[in-house]
């Protein structure tokens, strides 16, 4: 069975994954970010990693602050994994938010919030799935295209697969970047 290595993200009661080659780097988030009220700013960070060394500009992304200003997500009923994530995330402090660092085709360099350290997973390419559209765009405010159903015990996981690409063009629909 072909599979592929993902980063799950829990973001504002969703999993979310992206695919590992994408990752430069997890770190602790900076503290000047950790309680930042805008859902995208620009700082600059020393990455390091395949990268010449010195100080570089990182687009951060707040999603959590996004999905819950989503009119959408707060009026459905939420499942079992959203209550276990958002009782999780009741229980972490702002010193457990990290920073996920992941680097465009065209180089941009883009980081993104999450509360807790994220987990790695082989995601089965037979568990993908197209969104249907209006999910997509009322639900998921445009965030992901393809979800993943994974079989966990006698639950399912639900994973939507993050398009970083999107979120990195779609500035427009972030007020901070305008």
């Amino acid at each position: 069975m072909a599979t592929f290595k993902v980063i799950i993200l829990p973001i504002a009661n969703y999993l979310f994954a992206i695919p590992m080659s994408m990752v430069l780097q997890v770190r602790r988030c900076p503290l000047e970010l950790r309680n930042s009220p805008v859902d995208a700013e620009l700082t600059h960070l020393d990455i390091g990693i395949n990268l010449p060394e010195g100080y570089r500009p990182v687009m951060v992304l707040n999603l959590q602050l996004r999905l819950e200003q989503n009119p959408q997500s707060s009026s459905q009923s939420p499942s079992s994994s959203q209550l276990a994530i958002a009782n999780y995330r009741r229980t972490s402090s702002n010193l457990d938010q990290f920073l996920v660092l992941t680097q465009s085709r065209t180089g941009e360099l883009c980081g993104l919030r999450v509360d807790r350290l994220p987990d790695m997973l082989d995601l089965p390419a037979s568990a993908v799935q197209a969104l249907p559209e209006s999910y997509r765009q009322n639900n998921l405010q445009g965030l992901a295209k393809y979800v993943a159903i994974i079989p966990n015990g006698e639950k399912r996981m639900v994973i939507y697969l993050l398009e970083l690409e999107h979120l990195l063009l779609a500035k427009h629909r972030y007020p901070a970047m305008t």
